[in-house]
C-alpha cells in the first residue's frame, strides 16, 4: 500500500538493491500493476460496515490488487 512509511521500506537496503529496482520488482508481482491507495482499503472497510453488506460474516478480502493471487 502507498503510505508515506513506503520509502523507507523500499529504502531499507540500498547496497543490495536500489529502492527504484525493488519496487519495481515488488509491482511486478502486483496484477494491477500499481501500487494500493489507502482510500482503496478505507472504501473496502466502509461497504463492510455498510447497509449493503449485512449478511457478509467471517471472509477474508483482500484488498491488494491480486497481489495474494499472483
Amino acid at each position: 500500500m502507498q503510505t508515506p512509511l513506503w520509502p523507507s521500506f523500499v529504502g531499507r537496503n540500498p547496497d543490495v538493491i536500489s529502492p527504484a529496482d525493488l519496487e519495481k520488482a515488488f509491482l511486478n508481482r502486483v496484477p494491477m500493476g500499481r501500487m494500493i491507495q489507502p482510500e482503496e482499503i478505507a472504501r473496502a472497510a466502509l461497504f463492510l460496515c455498510s447497509d449493503e453488506a449485512p449478511v457478509i460474516t467471517g471472509v477474508v478480502m483482500p484488498v491488494d490488487g491480486g497481489y495474494l493471487v499472483s
